[in-house]
């Protein structure tokens, strides 16, 4: 039986102890986001929610393509505060919060929820149906949720902890009582230590309501 892991611990420690380049999922440029975005073709003025961004450089390519309304939520504050003196002062326009996604209680709806490598963390069945529910309050009917996962050819475990991985199918019928599958794709991560893991990227429309 697996130990029960303070996971907001847990990251704050990897993000003080390594460099952010040094991290498994890390990507110069999240090019693969930013080809779903750019499919949807987004306002400039869309709100958008980056779940688990940490100090990844997806808010980087965001920010430098003029959008205004973008925030992004990581359990580590040491992962934020990074990303936020690497952006300077493109920072003043993001909205930066250090918490649970399982907490987030949206003050509005969202346009686009990107989430990559921070859904497969959930494990247990409440949880996955909390951040299921949770997706389909925030996102405006017609909105768009991109989750990727680690596919059912991934790793077992990522950064000391265990994941849950999916296929196509899983994953689409996961989601399929709010949303409608747009469409997806598998991909091989190239770590920065030169390990592979295979991600399945699913881009999914909330339904309008009836």
């Amino acid at each position: 039986m697996e130990l029960k892991v303070d996971v907001q611990n847990h990251w704050e420690k990897i993000y003080s102890e390594k460099d952010s380049t040094m991290l498994s999922w890390y990507q110069a440029v999240p090019e693969s986001s930013m080809n779903w975005i750019n499919q949807v073709a987004l306002h400039p003025e869309a709100k958008i929610l980056d779940v688990g961004g940490g100090d990844s450089r997806l808010v980087d390519s965001l920010t430098s393509k003029g959008f205004k309304k973008i925030t992004v939520l990581d359990l580590s504050a040491k992962a934020l505060e990074k990303a936020r003196k690497r952006l300077g002062h493109n920072a003043l326009s993001v909205k930066w919060l250090a918490q649970n996604i399982l907490d987030y209680n949206p003050s509005e709806n969202v346009d686009f929820w990107h989430d990559r490598a921070a859904f497969h963390f959930l494990r247990e069945t409440g949880e996955i149906q909390q951040y299921k529910d949770l997706a389909a309050a925030a996102i405006r009917p017609g909105g768009y949720l991109l989750v990727a996962t680690f596919s059912d050819q991934g790793p077992l475990r990522c950064s000391g902890l265990g994941v849950s991985r999916y296929n196509e199918s899983e994953l689409e019928t996961l989601f399929a009582d709010n949303f409608e599958m747009i469409g997806h794709q598998r991909e091989v991560h190239n770590t920065p230590f030169d390990s592979h893991q295979e991600f399945l990227f699913m881009l999914l429309r909330r339904k309008k309501e009836e």
